[in-house]
């Protein structure tokens, strides 16, 4: 009898804890939508990006570099492709950040800041009104052209 009552116990807890696993969600409780804006561009290493240092970060702004321009980040020999539009007011509001420092960026209408490190960029305090990291790109080089596209 003891053994079907210790039986019924783990079945009952186990269904719970499951309960809870699958209805868990997540503190902002909110989706997040980037606009798809379809573009492919080719930047010359020797030209375009000529004065980007192993660690730095450069802005292309136009029609035809995403929602708010594009920030090429290289980090030593790699490249990786970023939007410039801040995450917080997407898609209400399109506000590009601005260079801060080689590997920090603001955005002027919210304050919130993105800091690039190693392959990735991040919303640098928790407290920032973004929850969102900047939008990443496809890139990729052949050693003389850089290539981005989403």
């Amino acid at each position: 009898m003891q053994l079907k009552s210790n039986r019924s116990k783990i079945s009952i807890f186990s269904v719970l804890i499951l309960f809870v696993i699958f209805n868990l969600k997540c503190d902002k409780g909110e989706e997040f939508y980037f606009p798809y804006v379809e573009f492919y561009i080719q930047l010359n290493i020797a030209t375009d990006l000529y004065d980007l240092g192993g660690l730095d970060t450069k802005l292309f702004e136009g029609v035809d570099y995403g929602v708010g321009g594009i920030i090429i980040y290289k980090y030593f020999d790699k490249y990786f492709a970023f939007d410039a539009a801040c995450t917080h007011e997407i898609p209400d509001k399109i506000c590009t950040v601005k260079k801060n420092s080689e590997i920090i960026w603001e955005c002027p209408c919210c304050g919130s800041q993105f800091i690039f490190n190693s392959e990735y960029v991040f919303v640098k305090n928790e407290n920032d009104p973004a929850d969102f990291p900047l939008n990443q790109y496809n890139a990729y080089s052949d050693g003389v052209y850089v290539y981005v596209s989403n």
